[in-house]
């Protein structure tokens, strides 16, 4: 539990892992195209993306990031997010959805941070 934060308020992630069919691929594409401009435009919305897999060519990944929960929460009744359960549609087979409330976010600066700290490994490295 998350002491002292409304999660409501915290910065939400949405993520859709999808296998869809050859076949299906172009339709998925062009669900994506005409829905991504409209989405990315939504007051709250951070980043939207759609992503393909190199290796394995069936499996894409759907990228939502907002402001906060309550305000993905208002794009799901959106024609667009409509757009969206077409696409899983198209899933050939149970998409893993997760979905991700983020209190915490931190950037190169922590990588810095941690390499400060790092104890000595000995050796020529």
């Amino acid at each position: 539990m998350i002491d002292n934060v409304n999660t409501r308020d915290c910065r939400f992630i949405a993520l859709f892992k999808l296998k869809i069919s050859k076949d299906d691929h172009h339709k998925a594409v062009e669900i994506i195209n005409f829905v991504i401009e409209r989405v990315r435009v939504e007051a709250g919305c951070k980043n939207f993306q759609f992503f393909s897999d190199t290796t394995k060519k069936d499996s894409f990944l759907l990228l939502q990031e907002w402001e906060s929960k309550l305000i993905f929460e208002k794009h799901i009744h959106s024609d667009e997010f409509r757009h969206v359960l077409t696409l899983i549609d198209l899933a050939k087979e149970l998409p893993e959805i997760s979905f991700n409330t983020i209190s915490l976010q931190e950037g190169l600066d922590m990588i810095a941070s941690l390499k400060i700290k790092a104890p000595d490994r000995g050796g020529d490295q």
